[in-house]
């Protein structure tokens, strides 16, 4: 069950539970296809839906392994192929950015207790700014960033948070360049691409989604 297209290769040798499904093989340039626009497009339309319209759907294999693989040349896989592989690394080193400041915000409780994070804390880098940030720690541990430390927790929050913002625009650029790469190997025609943006913008802006 997916919230939007979030296929990635596993170089860990992870062990996988029955709710997760997986293909055997190490093609990053099926990655590419995987998590184009055009794809999940095509798994929307035959898949089930789940509460949450576009952004949940049950991908089991009678579905999934119907998905058209159109011909590619060599230098067409290759690219599809990097640009693949450089959305999940960048997507990667953000998430490490992402905990590596979430796992230390649980220091600012009384006693360094241990506790399950707001959401909003636990999304900080959504948070709109250092005071915001701030607020949230107060509200939920109920008092305040000790002001010896202040300082550091916002100098650290901005360096954290703008690293967080500049992969996610790099992420974003790179999607954008495999959606078009995945377009013209499919070779949609103008229409047909504004038919599958339209409906990712309508479907993100009903359901609220990142």
């Amino acid at each position: 069950m997916s919230q939007g297209p979030k296929f990635s290769l596993d170089r860990e040798g992870r062990y996988l539970s029955n709710k997760v499904f997986y293909v055997p093989t190490t093609d990053w340039f099926l990655v590419g296809l995987l998590n184009s626009k055009v794809v999940w497009h095509y798994l929307f339309g035959i898949c089930s839906p789940l509460r949450g319209g576009e952004w949940r759907l049950e991908l089991r294999a009678q579905h999934v392994e119907t998905l058209p693989i159109p011909a590619a040349s060599p230098a067409e896989r290759e690219a599809i192929a990097r640009l693949a592989e450089d959305c999940q690394k960048t997507a990667e080193a953000r998430r490490v950015a992402q905990t590596d400041f979430c796992r230390r915000i649980p220091d600012l409780a009384p006693g360094g207790a241990t506790a399950k994070l707001s959401t909003k804390l636990a999304e900080w880098w959504r948070l709109d700014g250092f005071r915001a940030f701030q607020a949230e720690a107060k509200k939920q541990f109920r008092q305040d960033i000790p002001l010896a430390e202040r300082n550091a927790w916002e100098d650290w929050f901005a360096r954290q948070k703008a690293e967080v913002d500049a992969l996610s625009a790099r992420l974003a650029a790179l999607e954008a360049e495999l959606d078009r790469a995945v377009y013209a190997l499919f070779r949609l025609d103008t229409r047909e691409i504004a038919l599958i943006e339209g409906e990712r913008t309508r479907s993100c802006d009903a359901e609220g989604a990142p």
